[in-house]
């Protein structure tokens, strides 16, 4: 058992439990960078899901499939000179990234979506390592249904 909350359940402390079962592996991989908060915010994408942890696993599992794609356009969008392209790919990884409250990537997705062409191979490459910090983060939270 890594973790245990008494009776009468009290939600932060339930939700602080989870995050230790399922964040704490991660710490010293994923620590934050250049002064960011952290990974995800886990308060508020459960808050958005109505504390219901197995929709939150749904959609970090959701943005677990779909980002590889997008990230596949964007790296088309950025050879061909598309940057339409490159826009709509970049809102739609961000807001992927808004629901389950992962800032730092959101915030990297809208300075790709922003961002001129002569600079975004730059923006792409910064994205990229945003989503290898939170990748295993939600490879655990998806694998971590036996600990809800």
């Amino acid at each position: 058992m890594d973790a245990y909350v008494v009776k009468p359940l009290k939600s932060k402390e339930l939700l602080g439990a989870i995050e230790s079962v399922l964040f704490a592996p991660f710490a010293s991989e994923t620590e934050p960078q250049d002064g960011q908060d952290g990974l995800i915010d886990m308060a508020e994408v459960l808050e958005r899901a109505g504390g219901d942890m197995e929709l939150v696993i749904e959609v970090a599992g959701l943005f677990l499939d779909d980002y590889p794609r997008l990230l596949s356009e964007m790296e088309q969008s950025i050879e061909q000179g598309d940057r339409e392209m490159l826009r709509r790919s970049a809102h739609t990884l961000k807001g992927s990234a808004a629901n389950i409250a992962a800032k730092p990537v959101a915030e990297a997705a809208l300075k790709l979506e922003m961002i001129d062409m002569a600079h975004a191979v730059e923006a792409y490459m910064a994205l990229e390592n945003e989503i290898d910090y939170l990748r295993p983060l939600l490879v655990k939270l998806r694998k971590g249904r036996s600990y809800v």
